[in-house]
């Protein structure tokens, strides 16, 4: 839940019935079991994880910036069936259950508080109705549908209403089209004939395109030739806020 609809609720609560709410929630995944860690106290920050559950044992293990959060106890799944490489994958040396998730105490200085989720640490995500994403599958239909006026794009939208891309120009195409609003014609069928062959989390809200190339000196492009998407984000927040603003510029293309 984002912060400002917990505000919005509590503020509410507190209206009609003279004191804050608790909210209750469950962290893990199918392979947890499904919860890890809960929150059962009140508390006023949205993100909250918890605590691990009984029995259940959590690490933070450095992972960039982040911590990468990790679980291991008695509900969580020994691995895939028939599938060696990918239950190899799935757990570290010790026998975590590598989440994918990033995590940081909420009180640096009582580790009682819990931890609060600090994103993806893969390209997958959900949306604040909880439609989850598959941001890889997503960047490659996205590119595809458009037919080639594009060289790239960053999935965006983690705990947003919506899927929102942004997207680098072939200088190429763009040459052959002629003008930017030729351009922008062509993102827009594209996108309007993805999103009517999409569902739930495979659908784009917005789209921006971006000015100039991927950054290949800060590792924005990987040796592999494609984008790093979580760093992309991070060097562009200024282009995220502009892509996801309550009202949106002209420059954004807003798809319904």
């Amino acid at each position: 839940m984002a912060q400002s609809i917990l505000d919005r609720v509590q503020a509410v609560a507190v209206r009609t019935m003279g004191e804050r709410v608790t909210f209750a929630a469950g962290y893990g995944a199918t392979e947890t079991g499904p919860t890890a860690c809960n929150i059962h106290w009140l508390n006023a920050r949205s993100g909250m994880v918890g605590l691990p559950t009984p029995g259940t044992a959590v690490k933070l293990v450095p992972a960039g910036d982040k911590f990468e959060i990790r679980v291991k106890g008695p509900q969580v799944s020994p691995g895939y069936l028939d599938q060696p490489e990918a239950t190899r994958d799935a757990f570290d040396e010790e026998g975590f259950y590598r989440l994918g998730d990033a995590a940081q105490l909420a009180d640096p200085e009582d580790p009682a508080a819990g931890l609060v989720f600090d994103g993806r640490l893969v390209e997958n995500f959900k949306l604040a109705s909880g439609t989850f994403v598959a941001a890889g599958a997503l960047r490659v239909a996205a590119v595809s549908a458009i037919g080639g006026v594009v060289s790239d794009a960053v999935v965006c939208g983690e705990g947003r209403d919506g899927v929102g891309l942004m997207l680098f120009v072939d200088p190429t195409a763009a040459a052959r089209l002629g003008d930017a609003s030729a351009v922008r014609a062509a993102v827009v069928e594209g996108l309007e004939r993805l999103n009517a062959a999409a569902k739930g989390g495979g659908k784009v809200a917005r789209a921006l395109i971006l000015d100039g190339a991927p950054d290949a000196a800060s590792g924005e492009l990987t040796d592999k030739g494609y984008i790093n998407q979580a760093l992309a984000r991070d060097r562009r927040l200024a282009e995220l806020e502009r892509l996801f603003a309550e009202q949106p510029d002209d420059g954004v293309m807003v798809f319904r």
